[in-house]
């Protein structure tokens, strides 16, 4: 009766009795932000995502590590764990993660978890973000999403009923540990080899030295660096396809996640093919917000000195040999008819600037007329 009565003095007055919420969209608001704060005070954290990456557990992991300093606990519901989605570094990550036992991981079978909530409990209230954002980059700040935030008391019905919903996932889930193991094992199964028909002996006699050359040089000591092993083979094997792809092909596309070293292991290429004279000069295409890392990393970790192409060196310019170039995508688009076309390596970082075909940027990429890509 008084709960009734409570309402139409709501209705009479027009006041909401809903808890205030905010849109999380990545725009005002990022995701990484919203997800940080609300583990202050936090006693337990739950997560249901579609997909995970590294990159989006990065975004919050200091103050996830403060939550579990104070014996706080994490549960995390995984959609996809196949090698689609969650390739075998990944999944590393996560069985390294979950040796910590205040944190659990769970899939659920046979259907597929595509829900995005993210629940933090504190002594008497539930944060609460849901909508479209996965635990991934793009989720956390990368995309423009759709979430709503919420702080709601504990014993309200909204909240004990999305507490209730998790739970009952959570019991029908089934522990992550195995599922991740096997997917690691057949990652590394060895795939049957494709056959490459070499008709010309004079290809047979290069690819045959191309061997030579990966079985006598360790990547490993062209760099003032130690790589991760998996960047190590990863390197090793792109030079491979550089040279042994069937169809006269010459390109390699790294498809890493965010974080685990692309610019590392195309710097080991590229060491590699100028230390063999394989190349006599390389284009590096980039955001102009990342021009700077790779001149960087190029200096600090291969002693490699680039130069930065600008609009004033365009005209009449031509590329020296044993010559790193780096130039934004934007400048290549404004001055793509002086721009030079031929070159023995162009590495395009962050391609999906240029996914739509459509685009200037695009055709100008296009125009480049390189021998490896």
């Amino acid at each position: 009766m008084i709960e009734k009565f409570i309402k139409w003095l709501a209705k009479i007055f027009r006041i909401s009795l809903e808890p205030p919420f905010e849109i999380v969209d990545n725009i005002d608001i990022f995701v990484r932000d919203k997800l940080n704060s609300m583990l202050e005070n936090a006693e337990s954290f739950d997560i249901a995502t579609g997909y995970f990456q590294i990159s989006g557990w990065k975004k919050f992991a200091n103050s996830v590590d403060e939550l579990l300093e104070k014996g706080g606990k994490v549960r995390l519901l995984i959609g996809d764990v196949s090698r689609e989605y969650l390739p075998p570094q990944t999944a590393r990550f996560l069985l390294h993660l979950i040796k910590n036992p205040q944190i659990e991981a769970r899939t659920i079978k046979p259907r597929l978890l595509h829900a995005k909530v993210f629940m933090a409990k504190t002594r008497d209230s539930l944060k609460l973000l849901f909508g479209s954002s996965n635990l991934t980059i793009g989720g956390t700040e990368a995309n423009i999403e759709l979430n709503t935030y919420e702080i709601l008391d504990l014993d309200s019905e909204k909240a004990k009923s999305f507490i209730e919903w998790y739970d009952a996932l959570w019991e029908s889930a089934v522990p992550i540990d195995e599922e991740l193991k096997t997917e690691i094992t057949l990652a590394g199964q060895k795939k049957e080899a494709i056959p490459v028909s070499i008709e010309d002996p004079n290809k047979a006699l290069f690819l045959s030295l191309m061997i030579r050359d990966l079985a006598r040089v360790d990547l490993r000591d062209i760099g003032n660096f130690a790589p991760l092993k998996f960047q190590y083979v990863d390197a090793v094997a792109g030079i491979n396809r550089f040279f042994f792809q069937p169809g006269g092909k010459r390109g390699l596309m790294l498809a890493h996640e965010v974080g685990l070293g692309k610019t590392i292991i195309s710097g080991m290429i590229l060491k590699h093919l100028l230390h063999h004279r394989h190349i006599k000069n390389v284009l590096i295409v980039t955001p102009l917000s990342i021009a700077r890392q790779w001149v960087e990393d190029l200096k600090d970790k291969f002693s490699i000195e680039p130069a930065e192409i600008t609009s004033r060196k365009i005209k009449g310019f031509s590329p020296e040999d044993s010559k790193v170039y780096i130039t934004p995508y934007d400048l290549l688009r404004e001055h793509i008819k002086d721009f030079p076309k031929e070159w023995d390596l162009v590495i395009v970082d962050e391609s999906h600037f240029i996914r739509n075909s459509q685009t200037l940027r695009f055709k100008a990429v296009k125009e480049l007329k390189p021998k490896f890509w």
